[in-house]
């Protein structure tokens, strides 16, 4: 028989250790959230208790979850299992983590290979790219890339992505919040939102 105070301790198991000591996984600290090494889907936001796994769709908190739903584990044997894995303590509580600070790439003078690469190898509209220039959505930075910058709600630079013009470069500027995104708004009220996995995926043509 487990007691009620086994299985409560065993719920408050720190996952991240769980996770390493079990599955021999190792994680890094993304700011806000951990993302697993080697299962890129696989995130324990910094409560190190809540996790989901994006690619199997599943999520929960706490080991026991885990366990139960992703591995059909019985209850019993999933306390089991993790009283004798990860450490039965709460975890410690987090330290107030310093605002990111956006360091956004100098612009270039002359945006003359973001007009090649957008407008004719993908063939958009220049007047889309010329109204997201306007409006410091879209840059051209002085490597020769492309920048897309998302805003917060009170219109400051919180997070930015880079294309390389040439080749296949892409990846995230330091001190970027992921929780604001690139956005395209529509021209009237839109009656969907639709959702890309990334900036360039926005402009992509519809298929019939």
């Amino acid at each position: 028989m487990i007691d009620n105070n086994t299985v409560e301790q065993a719920r408050k198991a720190d996952v991240i250790a769980f996770f390493e000591q079990r599955n021999g996984f190792t994680f890094a600290d993304r700011g806000g959230a951990y993302r697993c090494h080697q299962h890129p889907s696989l995130a324990v936001k910094d409560d190190r208790l809540s996790w989901l796994w994006h690619s199997k769709g599943i999520g929960g908190h706490g080991a026991l979850d885990y366990l139960v739903k992703a591995e059909k584990m019985p209850f019993r044997k999933a306390v089991e299992s993790v009283t004798g894995i990860a450490p039965i303590t709460a975890p410690p509580r987090q330290e107030a983590k310093p605002p990111k600070t956006l360091i956004l790439p100098p612009k270039a003078r002359i945006s003359l290979r973001l007009y090649d690469y957008l407008c004719n190898k993908r063939s958009i509209n220049s007047d889309i790219v010329n109204a997201l220039i306007q409006k410091e959505i879209l840059y051209e930075d002085k490597r020769r890339n492309v920048v897309f910058v998302g805003y917060d709600e009170q219109g400051k630079a919180r997070s930015a992505s880079v294309r390389g013009t040439y080749g296949d470069y892409r990846g995230d500027c330091a001190g970027s919040d992921k929780r604001y995104g690139f956005t395209m708004a529509a021209c009237a009220p839109p009656e969907r939102l639709y959702i890309f996995e990334s900036p360039i995926g926005c402009y992509e043509p519809c298929k019939p």
